[in-house]
């Protein structure tokens, strides 16, 4: 009869045990995580993913160049028949779509991996009035725009081929982010930043 009434103790004392868990797991969850590193994580991974959602882009890095296009053309027998000069402006952006940051939760930390640095920007201006000399060969509208198009090609292709400039880009973005991750989780943070790799 005592082992009888010992069973039924113990099944009231677990259902009770049950009862109280599920009652108070939601009060206890936060606190949990708070204490336990990958329930944190976890927990401030989803908040940042869903704040990159709304962010849109970030520019990492801005460029800014000034100078002088020149250009000459020279004929056979007269040599320079043209020759060409206008001063310039020159800006680019390079960043990323926020929303192609990844973030994964690990147990103490967490590993953000970073889209490509691109070109979300840029502008190219002439800054004065051009100087053209070209008795021997009119320039025409449509050779001064080439002229202008190609000088911007240029100045576009220095940045975004140049590791250097990539390099600054890709540092810039992982400090940008830091700090913003920091604000936004409202505490300072352990990451890691990687680079997205391509199959």
């Amino acid at each position: 009869m005592k082992r009888f009434f010992k069973r039924i103790l113990r099944i009231i004392s677990l259902a009770l045990a049950l009862m109280l868990a599920a009652v108070f797991y939601p009060y206890a969850k936060d606190w949990l995580q708070g204490i336990f590193p990958q329930g944190k994580y976890e927990r401030i991974s989803t908040l940042l993913t869903h704040e990159l959602e709304e962010a849109g882009e970030l520019t990492a890095i801005r460029y800014t160049d000034t100078g002088i296009m020149y250009a000459e053309t020279n004929a056979l027998f007269l040599g320079s028949v043209q020759q060409v000069s206008v001063p310039y402006a020159y800006e680019i952006g390079l960043g990323f779509p926020l929303s192609e940051v990844k973030i994964q939760p690990l147990e103490n930390a967490m590993e953000v991996t970073l889209p490509q640095i691109r070109m979300l920007y840029d502008s190219f201006q002439v800054t004065g009035e051009p100087e053209v000399n070209d008795f021997w060969y009119h320039l025409t509208e449509s050779r001064y725009q080439k002229m202008l198009d190609d000088q911007a090609l240029s100045c576009r292709e220095e940045y975004l081929e140049g590791e250097q400039y990539r390099q600054e880009a890709w540092d810039a973005a992982c400090k940008t982010l830091q700090t913003l991750f920091a604000q936004w989780a409202n505490e300072s943070l352990i990451i890691t930043f990687v680079p997205v790799s391509f199959p």
